[in-house]
């Protein structure tokens, strides 16, 4: 799926259904040292930010509490990628960007098994929430 956020132009957070997992192990193809797990070759989903917010937090929560891993590719065509959220210390991922550019960012939840899919919740918000502080 995909969307346009940012300066109120739909609700926050916006919470997408995400099936996450795949057979692609992220560790073996280079993009940086946190990415991790197995994720769909394609992205889970895409969404453009058009906002103007100091702060864009990206996060999954899994229905069955499975521990998930995070991967995006940001509008400066870098690499962020989580397993365990650094502000709530859960397990579940998280991704913080700090005056977030305009652009498309492309996202991929990962499972620590290949060809396992969990399903659970995505979550894009510009407000305080974390995977540990739910709308």
């Amino acid at each position: 799926g995909s969307a346009t956020i940012g300066d109120n132009s739909g609700p926050d957070p916006l919470l997408i259904d995400v099936s996450s997992g795949g057979n692609v192990d992220v560790s073996s193809i280079g993009l940086g040292q946190d990415c991790t797990g197995f994720a769909a070759i394609a992205p889970d989903f895409r969404f453009t930010y058009s906002g103007s917010a100091s702060r864009l937090r990206v996060f999954y929560v899994a229905a069955d509490g499975s521990d998930t891993t995070i991967i995006i590719n940001a509008t400066d065509a870098n690499w962020y990628c989580n397993d365990d959220d650094p502000v709530s210390a859960t397990t579940n991922p998280m991704v913080e960007f700090s005056n977030p550019g305009t652009g498309q960012f492309d996202v991929w939840v990962g499972t620590y098994g290949s060809n396992i899919l969990t399903s659970g919740k995505l979550y894009i918000t510009e407000l305080d929430y974390t995977p540990s502080h739910l709308p």
